[in-house]
């Protein structure tokens, strides 16, 4: 059975709706009745996109009906991806889902696209794999323009691999330009035996690691994909053009973007500064008092000629009814310009500076490989790698592309791997020197 048909197949299940739920279900077509009629543009609402609002609404209220459901993984790893989600789930929840349901095979690996969810600057494309090549693929997904054109201006963020027949996710954000109307993926399938860890594709857009050798795909799998104008020309644009000053630096608010999928902040930066902006901790807030925070993903790009960063994610207000939304910073990181590189002996474990209390408290090797365990006070926020780049004696640059995280009830660890490294000593380019919590949030009105 596909997807298309298993969804029929839940269609006819929800013509006979249960009984302690006739009242819930009433109102919730009042409810979408009232939304619709409210909105400023029209989008077609199908059959299968109304059964998924349905299935949302019917597995938050009903514990027999989810239980029921679950006999359909697909279905129940829908319900996981909405509930962990703001944005995706509004989407959902307001019909704004292509079904797909388009599969493609070979050398006994599959991969099916189920789901689109689309906008003006993003697309979020939810498959399943299969196949009896693997249990499990690590997916690398090539974009192209329609008929396999070459395009720029993207980044594509692949999350953590699942099993076959469990739903996953990649996200395809463009950062210059607009949607086509129209796009290839190109997915070479790589055979796994155990989980890994999301990762961003280089780009022309998105700041890009040195990319590891990839092994050799399993299948490559072509989908050529094209989207209802209705939802990719769907947006709206706050012009601000506002100054602000944030810890002794000048920053242009350009304006905010409000999307379906997620909201994003413009900034443009003032070439007098002495420091480039790498973070901002910020969120929006409503008159209802909801909170729009940073979303799962991408939560900032940058340009590959100049280490500021000019945009910044947040969940999407594109769907509430809310008419006031004041944007919050609270925030802010900097990489100061006269200090952007540093060093450390891997011998005697001296270091340059390094930013927020960071130490280097243990370097070990296996052969050539190093490991550098850089720690902090658990207070900081751990998770983040203070590095970009490093450079070996001989003039070797490259990316960091090895590294890992932890924290414990004292400490928050950051593991800088260095692999076929015989040197003692390396440079360090640093993500950030400083970094500043507001006494007071700077607050702006985006009505």
């Amino acid at each position: 059975m596909n997807r298309m048909e298993e969804y029929n197949a839940l269609l006819q299940e929800l013509e006979e709706t249960p009984a302690r739920l006739n009242f819930t279900v009433a109102r919730a077509k009042a409810r979408t009745r009232r939304q619709k009629l409210r909105r400023v543009f029209g989008v077609p609402v199908t059959a299968v996109a109304a059964a998924c609002a349905c299935f949302v609404l019917l597995v938050n209220v009903c514990t027999p009906f989810a239980m029921a459901c679950s006999a359909i993984p697909f279905l129940k790893d829908l319900a996981e991806a909405v509930s962990f989600s703001p944005s995706l789930s509004a989407a959902v929840e307001n019909d704004w889902v292509q079904p797909i349901g388009l599969t493609q095979s070979a050398n006994g690996a599959e991969m099916t696209i189920e789901y689109l969810i689309v906008d003006q600057k993003q697309l979020n494309i939810f498959y399943t794999t299969g196949g009896d090549a693997a249990p499990m693929y690590n997916v690398y997904t090539d974009v192209q323009g329609a008929g396999g054109t070459d395009i720029s201006g993207f980044g594509v963020l692949s999350f953590s691999a699942r099993e076959n027949g469990e739903l996953q996710k990649i996200t395809v954000d463009f950062t210059d330009g607009s949607m086509p109307d129209a796009l290839r993926l190109v997915c070479r399938l790589i055979p796994l035996e155990g989980a890994v860890g999301e990762s961003i594709a280089p780009s022309h857009a998105l700041d890009a690691s040195e990319e590891a050798a990839e092994p050799e795909p399993v299948a490559t799998l072509t989908f050529d994909l094209t989207f209802d104008p209705q939802f990719t020309e769907q947006g709206r644009v706050v012009e601000l053009d506002r100054w602000l000053e944030l810890d002794g630096q000048r920053v242009l608010l350009k304006d905010v973007e409000i999307y379906p999928t997620h909201m994003r902040i413009k900034l443009e930066d003032d070439p007098d500064n002495t420091a480039w902006l790498r973070s901002l901790e910020l969120y929006a807030q409503d008159e209802s008092g909801v909170r729009y925070d940073k979303p799962g993903g991408i939560i900032a790009t940058g340009s590959p000629d100049s280490p500021f960063y000019q945009s910044f994610r947040l969940d999407s207000s594109y769907f509430s009814e809310s008419e006031h939304l004041t944007l919050h910073i609270t925030g802010a990181r900097w990489l100061d310009k006269d200090t952007s590189w540093t060093w450390a002996d891997l011998t005697t474990q001296e270091t340059g500076f390094l930013p927020g209390e960071y130490v280097l408290h243990q370097v070990t090797r296996e052969g050539d490989d190093v490991s550098l365990f850089f720690r902090a006070p658990a207070e900081l926020r751990g998770g983040s790698n203070p590095f970009q780049r490093w450079r070996a004696p001989d003039g070797t640059e490259k990316y960091v592309s090895s590294w890992s995280g932890s924290t414990s009830e004292k400490f928050c660890d950051t593991i800088l791997h260095l692999e076929d490294y015989p040197w003692d000593t390396v440079e360090l380019e640093l993500n950030y020197t400083r970094e500043t919590v507001f006494a007071y949030p700077v607050e702006i009105d985006l009505s």
